[in-house]
């Protein structure tokens, strides 16, 4: 399902600055050094439209090469009606496959898919019930028409996260275990030594669920094929403990980042960002730090300063760039680990004001009484307070605008 981040609180500061917390819309003084990814990343960045020539919505999914991305086109809110793929070089898209929906099924919806070499598979469900239920489908990678794999219902049916392998589905479920099933069907068996555990990137598992709060302590990391286990070995004080087979990252009670590589090297401590949680694992050996991270200037020209989401990071190379804007950022709709982040550029923030209760006075544009904008993603203005000030007015914050195009960093596109 689309989740649209926007700010949450987190401390962040730059170059050892004192901390401040940060709510939604809220920023810190950042320090240049952290570029758009854009910038450090120029081959990954791109636009595409927002919608399909028929006027369905785009969302997309994941990093289909370095070149491509997959696409869900959206007859309706997050109701998927077909898979695309599209060329950023070119501009064109191409359509794979049309989406079935299960007869008799109520508030049925596709869920995040997956996609391998071979294959492309999804699962859906109803998640506007109580149902645990899901059905799995899967597809060549080139197109045609999908065929199900399952139906499948109770601890099985509360899907978190799937994967496509060569031959075989696995995927993991929100109480903990993976379970695998063969392309062509047959009864799903839950993976020897998987209990408790939940996909990260196949064949790693983990103790930490996929949608689990920030403050979880990951403390293990499984090969659920060779059945190694990987060492989480962090300070005793640590925060938001999140480990891959390449680093574990968390933040130290004085409030640094730590990455600690999965090798002999040494801990790195990041002083310049400092957060009360580590890094969430992306795709391609990334990282990404949540929440409203500051402002950078890519510009000579102050006036041209951008704000992000969030710092994107990627620890085997040391480079960091900013993602998302002022409104916020999604990830791809993929099982798998995010290989693609999405936001509308266009969208503003603007405030809006009303007279308040007791007063006839008009509706009139923030800009136009230069009082300083408030930050929150969605206004909810304060209770009308009876005023016979025909003057007095309650103000809040609105987005506006964007709809056109995305601009889309695609993590596929970076060696």
């Amino acid at each position: 399902m689309l989740t649209v981040i926007t700010a949450t609180t987190l401390l962040v500061s730059f170059r050892g600055s004192d901390a401040d917390r940060v709510t939604t819309g809220s920023s810190i003084g950042a320090s240049p050094t952290i570029a758009p990814a854009a910038q450090v990343w120029p081959q990954a960045v791109a636009k595409i439209p927002a919608t399909a020539p028929d006027g369905w919505k785009y969302r997309p999914i994941t990093g289909f090469g370095p070149d491509e991305i997959l696409l869900a086109a959206e007859s309706s809110f997050e109701k998927t009606g077909r898979l695309e793929v599209f060329n950023v070089k070119t501009a064109k898209s191409r359509i794979l496959a049309k989406m079935p929906e299960p007869g008799g099924v109520d508030s049925y919806f596709v869920q995040d898919v997956a996609v391998s070499p071979k294959y492309i598979a999804w699962w859906g469900a109803t998640p506007n019930t109580n149902q645990q239920w899901a059905d799995v489908w899967v597809m060549p990678r080139s197109g045609g028409v999908p065929s199900k794999v399952i139906e499948t219902s109770g601890m099985t049916g509360d899907i978190e996260r799937l994967e496509v392998l060569e031959e075989t589905i696995v995927w993991s479920v929100s109480s903990g275990g993976v379970y695998e099933i063969g392309i062509a069907g047959g009864a799903p068996h839950r993976i020897l030594g998987s209990e408790g555990l939940h996909i990260l990137s196949w064949p790693w598992a983990t103790d930490v669920p996929r949608h689990s709060t920030a403050s979880s302590k990951q403390t293990r990391l499984v090969n659920l094929v060779s059945g190694q286990a990987a060492p989480i070995s962090v300070l005793s004080d640590a925060q938001g403990i999140r480990c891959t087979p390449v680093w574990c990252s968390f933040a130290s009670n004085s409030g640094e980042l730590n990455i600690q590589p999965q090798t002999a090297a040494p801990r790195q401590v990041l002083g310049m960002i400092r957060t009360r949680q580590g890094m969430e694992p992306l795709g391609n050996d990334f990282g990404l730090i949540r929440g409203r991270s500051g402002k950078s200037q890519s510009t000579s020209d102050a006036s041209q300063e951008e704000e992000f989401s969030a710092i994107l990071f990627h620890p085997p190379s040391g480079a960091v760039g900013g993602v998302g804007t002022e409104s916020g950022f999604s990830f791809g709709a993929s099982s798998s680990l995010a290989s693609v982040i999405y936001w509308d550029a266009d969208i503003k923030r603007t405030q809006v004001c009303s007279p308040a209760a007791g007063s006839t006075a008009p509706q009139v544009p923030a800009e136009e009484t230069g009082s300083s904008t408030t930050h929150e993603s969605k206004a909810e203005p304060q209770r009308p307070v009876p005023s016979l000030d025909p003057g007095a007015r309650r103000c809040g914050t609105r987005f506006v605008g964007g709809g056109e195009e995305l601009t889309v960093l695609n993590l596929a596109a970076i060696r």
